[in-house]
């Protein structure tokens, strides 16, 4: 080594931190998944996983040499190292990307089928149990088909509108005349729901729910 050489800095930071700001600076991610490592020499702490040996000294123009899967390579600063399953390679940032995608290639397995012999080098398919205690999805109850006509809303005049007194309770008292009159006094459409009437086979319109807005209604319009 040449007089001028000094040992290069090996520090204890964590490997993780060194290769994320490599892999920032060349916009690369998902590396870990094909067993990719990246380290850029620009300062950054040398990682574990860099064979400690080979890059021990730096010359005096800043490079040093690696052992790579090429042979003998001169890193110089800005290089960003690769390492995948034990091998290297030194490239700089413009032709990182073609590497990458050689390598990445090379982690990928091509399976062209598997078999019951694959179960071995792959694993067996694992499926899931079956409940035998499952209780069966019961089926939804049937209903039988709505009795009548479908409703509707009309604008009838008051004089068409009766009260059945068989069944409706009377008015004649006084709490029906108190509430009658303040539902005449203070009558706001917006407050005033549809009455519910029964159509009856002779055509009469009988008062279901609704007699004492009807009554007040009568008695603004006389």
């Amino acid at each position: 080594m040449p007089a001028q050489a000094h040992r290069l800095p090996i520090s204890s930071y964590p490997v993780a931190e060194s290769e994320e700001l490599a892999m920032n600076a060349v916009q690369s991610v998902s590396l870990q998944s094909h067993a990719i490592r990246l380290w850029r020499y620009d300062g950054l702490p040398l990682p574990e996983w860099m064979p400690q040996d080979t890059a021990s000294y730096i010359e005096a123009n800043g490079t040093f040499s690696l052992n790579t899967e090429l042979g003998l390579a001169r890193v110089h600063p800005g290089n960003i190292v690769v390492e995948q399953r034990g091998a290297f390679w030194v490239r700089s940032s413009e032709d990182l990307s073609d590497l990458i995608a050689e390598l990445k290639i090379r982690a990928t397995p091509s399976i062209t089928a598997i078999g019951p012999g694959k179960a071995s080098q792959f694993g067996e398919i694992v499926r899931p149990k079956e409940n035998r205690n499952r209780k069966a999805t019961p089926h939804p109850p049937r209903f039988a088909p709505p009795i009548g006509s479908l409703p509707s809303i009309e604008w009838v005049h008051l004089d068409r509108l009766s009260v059945d007194e068989t069944y409706q309770r009377t008015t004649d008292n006084a709490a029906s005349r108190r509430l009658i009159s303040s539902i005449a006094a203070k009558f706001d459409w917006r407050l005033c729901a549809p009455l519910v009437v029964a159509r009856r086979t002779d055509d009469a319109l009988v008062i279901i729910d609704g007699q004492h807005r009807w009554m007040a209604a009568q008695s603004l319009a006389a």
